[in-house]
């Protein structure tokens, strides 16, 4: 199991080789993939995507979609209070804390956070 930031999802839909070749192989081991809702929203946002929304949502739509909960939000503002993340990380982090699921991110700050546990790419 493995919790994908947006800049994971983004670098596969902007043709990132090393992203794409990781999560080729997280599928090839039959790893389930998961993103936060506030990934989702986030690749929709690019403008790269309003060309092609049915093609990325497709895409979206094949990993599993945690939605934030009481649990999550709550999680997420201490998370903002203590290390100063935006919101939309601090959900992404707060999700991977609440439901015990490594992080794949390339954003240093996220990484930085303690206690989280952080899947390779």
């Amino acid at each position: 199991m493995i919790l994908l930031d947006s800049n994971i999802v983004i670098g596969y839909l902007n043709g990132d080789v090393s992203i794409i070749e990781k999560l080729d192989a997280f599928v090839r081991e039959r790893r389930a993939l998961f993103i936060s809702l506030v990934s989702y929203s986030e690749a929709l946002c690019l403008p790269e995507a309003g060309d092609n929304l049915a093609t990325v949502e497709q895409f979206l739509d094949g990993f599993i979609i945690i939605e934030p909960d009481k649990e999550i939000a709550k999680a997420a503002a201490a998370l903002r209070r203590r290390y100063k993340l935006d919101i939309p990380d601090a959900y992404i982090v707060a999700t991977a804390m609440v439901r015990k699921i490594p992080l794949a991110t390339r954003d240093k700050k996220m990484r930085s956070v303690p206690n989280i546990v952080l899947a390779d790419i």
